[in-house]
C-alpha cells in the first residue's frame, strides 16, 4: 500500500492495514486496497484514475493528490474550487460532514465546513489559532501570531495557501493581505 503524506499530524495517512485485515476499496469492495488516504482505502484502478484526474493540480491545490471526488463508474474528477479550504482542512484535521463535499481523503473542501462551530469576531482582536477568511470567494487561513503594534494597533501573521502556484505562505494581514477579511474563533 502507498502512503499519501500530509504535513499535518492530524491528517497523517498510514498505508499499513491492521494485521490480519485485508483492506478493501471504498468504491469497489470486490477489489483489494492498495492505497490509503486518511481513513479511506482505494484499489489500483481508483488510484490510477484519481492520479490522472489530479495530474497538474500542484499549481492550484495542496495536497493535490487527494483533491478529487469519485464520479462513479470508475471515474474521478478534479475538484474545481475550494483549494484554500481544502489545504486548511488538512492542516486542522477537519473532516467533511456526511453528505457534504470532500476530497478523496475525506477532508472538507468548502470554507463553510471548515468554519462550522466557530463564530465571527466582532470588536475583539484575533489570537493565534483563530481562522481568517478573505472577502473573496476562496481565501482562508489560520492566525499564526497576533501582537500589539505601536503604529498599526496589531500585527497579525496569517498562514494560508497562496494561489498560482499553490504554496503555503505566512503573510501580514495588513501589509500583504490588505487588511481584508474576517476572523473566526
Amino acid at each position: 500500500m502507498r502512503v499519501i503524506a500530509s504535513r499535518s499530524p492530524m491528517s497523517s495517512c498510514s498505508t499499513t492495514p491492521e494485521s490480519g485485515v485485508t483492506a478493501r476499496c471504498a468504491h469497489h469492495p470486490e477489489k483489494a486496497g492498495v492505497e490509503r488516504l486518511g481513513a479511506r482505502v482505494y484499489c489500483a484502478s481508483c488510484r490510477d484514475a484519481r492520479a490522472l484526474a489530479t495530474r497538474g493540480l500542484e499549481l492550484r491545490a495542496q495536497p493535490s493528490t487527494c483533491f478529487a471526488t469519485y464520479a462513479g463508474s470508475g471515474r474521478w474528477l478534479a475538484l474545481l474550487h475550494g483549494a484554500p479550504a481544502h489545504w486548511l482542512a488538512h492542516q486542522l484535521g477537519t473532516r467533511a460532514a456526511a453528505a457534504r463535499p470532500g476530497c478523496a481523503a475525506g477532508f472538507a473542501v468548502e470554507r463553510g465546513d471548515v468554519l462550522a462551530g466557530r463564530h465571527v469576531l466582532h470588536g475583539e482582536p484575533p489570537r493565534a489559532g483563530d481562522l481568517w477568511v478573505d472577502n473573496d470567494a476562496e481565501g482562508c487561513g489560520v492566525v499564526v501570531r497576533a501582537l500589539r503594534h505601536e503604529t498599526r494597533g496589531f500585527s497579525i501573521s496569517i498562514r494560508h495557501l497562496q494561489p498560482l502556484p499553490a504554496r503555503e505562505s505566512s503573510d501580514d494581514f495588513y501589509l500583504q493581505l490588505g487588511g481584508r477579511g474576517r476572523f473566526f474563533r
